[in-house]
């Protein structure tokens, strides 16, 4: 009985927040917190506070070879105005020709994600690198499952992709770069936002690598 109490714990603290219980002066602070971390050209693209309804991921360990944090805002009711001047590439998610930026953990686990870019340039498009949304079974066995085994970034297909800024060079110290992007991208950062309307999902990221 007390590992069944233990696990819906667990669960409860790493969803975070899908019944809007726990959106409060403390997780907005450790938000905060965390997003003061960055650089804040980064993330100021970020929602102030957290929404009733979210879910966050992220990752400072640069023994994985890039940094990221997200926010997901799910049960979105407002609409999400991007502007052309507001981003320099839309891509889809069903695009099979993505850039992403995975952390080492996730290739050593499965070799197949390891991909090599000689270029970024395809298909007559420039492909800015993005992040790879890792799945975690929580979210992915919910209601607002966001993810997919089917397409290149890890996303449900049906989300449009918005890269905000992208630049090469180093921006974290600590990590070492990543060999399968060309030279001079070695190193950099990338940030968006990721939007279904379906879904009435917004995703918010930044990663640096």
């Amino acid at each position: 009985m007390k590992i069944n109490i233990f696990i819906l714990i667990l669960i409860d603290f790493l969803f975070v927040n899908c019944n809007g219980q726990h959106t409060n002066i403390t997780a907005n602070h450790e938000y905060q917190a965390a997003l003061n971390r960055f650089p804040q050209g980064m993330v100021n693209f970020f929602p102030k506070l957290l929404s009733d309804k979210y879910s966050i991921k992220e990752n400072f360990d640069t023994t994985n070879h890039c940094i990221y944090y997200v926010n997901c805002v799910f049960e979105n009711k407002d609409s999400l105005p991007i502007n052309k001047n507001d981003y320099i590439a839309k891509y889809t998610a069903s695009d099979k020709s993505l850039v992403t930026i995975k952390p080492e953990s996730v290739m050593y686990w499965d070799e197949t994600k390891r991909i090599n870019y000689s270029t970024l340039e395809m298909q007559n498009q420039r492909y800015y690198p993005i992040l790879y949304f890792e799945s975690d079974n929580i979210l992915k066995n919910s209601d607002y499952n966001i993810y997919s085994d089917l397409t290149v970034c890890g996303l449900a297909d049906n989300f449009d992709i918005y890269v905000l800024e992208s630049k090469s060079g180093m921006y974290w110290s600590g990590l070492k770069g990543v060999n399968y992007l060309p030279d001079e991208w070695r190193n950099g950062y990338s940030k968006g936002i990721c939007v279904d309307k379906e879904r009435e999902t917004i995703i918010y990221w930044v990663v640096v690598w």
